[in-house]
């Protein structure tokens, strides 16, 4: 019963983290175009000469896959929740070819806002991998069932 209830909380913990990584993303879009205002007239004069250059063939290139990307951390968020095992591989597939993509993406402007929503999201993406890997949850999604 005991270990039921641990699961249940584990359970739930997943979940949750799964819902504040939801919210993290759009969070961070907002705070992206809002936090604009506050910059320095050479940053915003930079950033807007920035935005009318023509986009490279790199920053096409990781556009067009970070559009599949977030299709399928979608995918993984949902399959997570409902606990499937393919679940755990994709989420983990989608961070690893994210940290690829974050690190080929060009120069970005940002501010303390958005790279704080940057940091707290890169920590529940952690404590999710944590938990799908090393937390009595693994078992469940190594064996696609509940411990004995």
């Amino acid at each position: 019963m005991e270990e039921t209830s641990r699961h249940e909380k584990l359970v739930s913990a997943l979940r949750r983290l799964i819902l504040l990584e939801i919210f993290l993303i759009p969070g961070l879009v907002v705070a992206l175009f809002v936090e604009e205002r506050w910059f320095p007239p050479e940053v915003r004069a930079f950033v807007a000469a920035r935005a009318e250059q023509p986009l490279t063939w790199l920053e096409w290139l990781l556009a067009g896959i970070s559009i599949p990307l977030v299709i399928l951390l979608v995918t993984s968020w949902f399959m997570l929740w409902h606990l499937r095992p393919s679940g755990r591989v994709l989420y983990t597939v989608v961070w690893a070819i994210s940290m690829v993509v974050y690190f080929f993406d060009p120069v970005q402007v940002s501010g303390g806002l958005s790279l704080l929503l940057t940091e707290i999201a890169a920590l529940v993406a952690g404590v999710i991998l944590g938990l799908i890997y090393f937390s009595d949850l693994r078992i469940h999604f190594d064996h696609g069932r509940l411990p004995n």
